[in-house]
């Protein structure tokens, strides 16, 4: 499984000049299976996530929402474990 664990997007974050859809459509066409929202101070929304991944067609069952830090994602412990949301 090949997922980019550092993106952002625009408006969320000031740096980025790609939206949401924009950076799921093309890691899609690249070949990843997911990315991870790192943007700058904010959190998305558990609903704004489960309607892209239903949108784009991502494994949402299989993949977990992780709401937090790069550390909290890193040491999960897959998809039930506490830090997660899936």
């Amino acid at each position: 499984m090949i997922i980019d664990l550092h993106t952002h997007t625009r408006p969320k974050s000031e740096d980025s000049e790609i939206t949401p859809e924009e950076l799921i459509i093309e890691a899609k066409r690249s070949g990843l299976d997911g990315v991870c929202f790192t943007e700058h101070d904010f959190h998305w929304k558990d609903e704004d996530i489960a309607l892209l991944i239903d949108k784009y067609d991502f494994p949402g069952d299989d993949i977990p929402i992780i709401q937090g830090s790069a550390l909290a994602a890193m040491n999960a412990e897959g998809k039930d474990d506490d830090a997660c949301k899936c």
